[in-house]
């Protein structure tokens, strides 16, 4: 990581805000050094982001079927070899393989799908195996998606008032047990109250219509239980903004997933978009490389991507 760089702009933070004297890290002795304003909020801490908490490096998964090149539409080949790799059974690392891709430019008229966990597709060179998407639909190339079949189980309130950016620790209602590494939802409100606190809801020109309305941006953190003592709850990484009770009451749910899948990957190969070469300006075809949904400890890695109208990767 380049130290330099981020103290950068993070100091650059410190003297915006040079009136209050307050920088929001320092440095000494060579280590970074994070300081809370007086409500105890800081910079958050990012090291958790990543693959499995950033505590497991991505596996190399083994190949399971090798799918070669061939001229014309190659959607159904390897579709088919997608779901040969998901009719096999998990290893005990979750894993069921992966489908290799030869060299060559494979055309795809329909998009791909991996909807079961372990999972990968992989192509045998970076730069060779390419992947394009034809047609004129605004879809994904790929889709990494599970089943949004989510039930929630218990609804917990947060009592603690103010939780803090960066705290993992609060109280919530004691009327269940919860156990380390059990997964929950935290669920932080968009009350109409709230929205009004950041002048959000009228955008411009005194028209109310284009607002944020009530329930529109809830925020949902997925965090897994580190320890749980009586009411006093720890998660296993940080959440992203202060919970500030007098917006309205933080939920935590415990829940069932059955078909959230993980375990799943792309990678080493280049996705590419066809387009109308004599319009510069076309945005009737492929518009996303990887739409990733109803998934968990998923990756893309080692990927080009090239001539798609919106996004890279979409992580929904």
């Amino acid at each position: 990581m380049n130290y330099k760089l981020l103290l950068f702009g993070f100091l650059s933070l410190g003297f915006a805000r040079i009136s209050a004297q307050t920088f929001p890290l320092q440095v000494k002795e060579e280590k970074l050094t994070y300081v809370t304003d007086e409500r105890g909020n800081r910079i958050l801490d990012y090291s958790s982001c990543g693959y499995r908490n950033s505590e497991h490096p991505i596996p190399d998964v083994a190949n399971a079927v090798f799918v070669s090149w061939k001229p014309g539409d190659n959607s159904s080949r390897i579709q088919r070899a997608i779901d040969y790799v998901s009719s096999l059974a998990l290893d005990k690392n979750g894993f069921r393989g992966a489908v290799l891709l030869d060299k060559g430019t494979f055309e795809l008229n329909e998009s791909l799908r991996i909807s079961v966990s372990g999972v990968v597709l992989r192509g045998s060179d970076r730069e060779q195996t390419v992947l394009l998407k034809k047609g004129v639909d605004r879809g994904a190339l790929l889709y990494i998606e599970g089943r949004n079949d989510l039930a929630v189980t218990d609804t917990l309130d947060v009592l603690t008032s103010y939780v803090p950016v960066n705290t993992c620790t609060f109280q919530v209602t004691n009327n269940v047990q919860l156990v380390s590494g059990e997964l929950v939802r935290i669920v932080r409100p968009s009350t109409k109250e709230w929205i009004a606190s950041v002048g959000c809801d009228i955008f411009g020109g005194g028209i109310s219509a284009l607002g944020w309305k009530e329930g529109e941006m809830d925020l949902v953190w997925d965090r897994s239980v580190s320890k749980a003592d009586g009411n006093q709850l720890t998660l296993d990484a940080p959440l992203t903004m202060a919970l500030d009770n007098k917006w309205g009451t933080v939920k935590v749910l415990r829940y069932n997933w059955p078909g959230r899948i993980a375990e799943a990957g792309l990678e080493n190969l280049t996705l590419a978009s066809d387009y109308d070469k004599k319009y510069p300006k076309d945005e009737d075809h492929c518009w996303t490389g990887v739409s990733i949904e109803n998934a968990e400890n998923c990756w893309v890695r080692r990927v080009n991507f090239k001539h798609f109208a919106g996004s890279a990767v979409i992580v929904q």
